[in-house]
């Protein structure tokens, strides 16, 4: 979480009391006279706080402290227009968990979290920090990648999954993903359309491992 509402909320407090007490000209004033602006610090450093917390939750997701899907539409705004005027391009990735159903059916609901928090921890270390990493909700990530094309997004994906496969053994079930992407401005030219590009592929990649999986039974 970050600091600028109390830091803001400090600054103001300080530059306030000095004009004050220059104007007053109390540099010699007793001790107790600053009192007052003690007070000011720690009810505007409070103040602050509550403004940096409510900031913090209308950005993150509460579980994993991802992007929430609201700020996530917010950016991407702003992050196609930057390569649309740069004319690059702008990869958008669908992440699902795809045994998270019944890691909490079998291992419970803490257990699920942990997978949850897992995914998320896995794909913000694979990411860059120009990235933007939003948890969509349930068991589905976004990431919006600018700069990227097909041949980056391609690597990223087989990074993640790599990782992800030492589940196991940090949290003590295996986790395993489906994903699918889609490139602006190739596949399409808004979140929805390359978010549902990226839906299909996801939900094609899906398929494919279950129809590999009932074939080799």
């Amino acid at each position: 979480m970050k600091y600028r509402g109390r830091i803001v909320s400090q600054l103001l407090v300080v530059v306030g009391s000095v004009i004050w007490i220059s104007y007053l000209d109390g540099w010699g004033m007793p001790i107790t006279t600053y009192l007052p602006i003690l007070l000011e610090l720690v009810l505007g450093w409070w103040l602050g706080k509550q403004y940096d917390t409510a900031k913090f939750y209308s950005e993150k997701d509460a579980l994993t402290e991802l992007y929430n899907r609201r700020f996530a539409f917010k950016m991407f705004e702003k992050l196609i227009a930057l390569a649309h005027r740069n004319e690059q391009q702008l990869s958008v990735l669908v992440i699902d968990a795809d045994n998270l159903k019944m890691i909490n059916d079998t291992q419970g609901h803490q257990r699920g979290d942990a997978a949850i928090r897992y995914v998320a921890d896995v794909i913000r270390t694979c990411t860059r920090s120009s990235d933007v990493v939003a948890r969509m909700g349930g068991d589905e990530y976004v990431v919006i990648a600018p700069f990227t094309d097909q041949k980056a997004v391609e690597v990223l994906i087989s990074r993640i999954v790599t990782e992800l496969k030492k589940g196991e053994s940090i949290i003590g079930v295996p986790v395993a993903v489906s994903v699918g992407y889609a490139v602006y401005p190739e596949d399409a030219d808004s979140l929805e359309s390359l978010m549902k590009t990226a839906d299909d592929r996801m939900y094609q990649h899906k398929q494919n491992k279950k129809q590999k999986s009932t074939s080799c039974l």
